[in-house]
């Protein structure tokens, strides 16, 4: 796996992206321009396996 691997999604809607949000356990908060972002990292092979951060951002 790429050292510098991560997974970046972009949504359209405030409604679209609550649902992924929930789906993948990431907190989301809305910045200064009004879109809603956040992060979470996640670990494929359990607490001992590289972290792969995963950005969720509306449009």
């Amino acid at each position: 796996m790429d050292d510098g691997a991560c997974l970046r999604g972009v949504v359209d809607s405030d409604e679209d992206i609550g649902i992924w949000a929930d789906y993948l356990g990431i907190d989301l908060t809305r910045t200064e321009t009004g879109t809603l972002g956040g992060r979470r990292d996640y670990t494929p092979d359990g607490s001992c396996g590289p972290v792969i951060p995963v950005f969720l951002t509306s449009t």
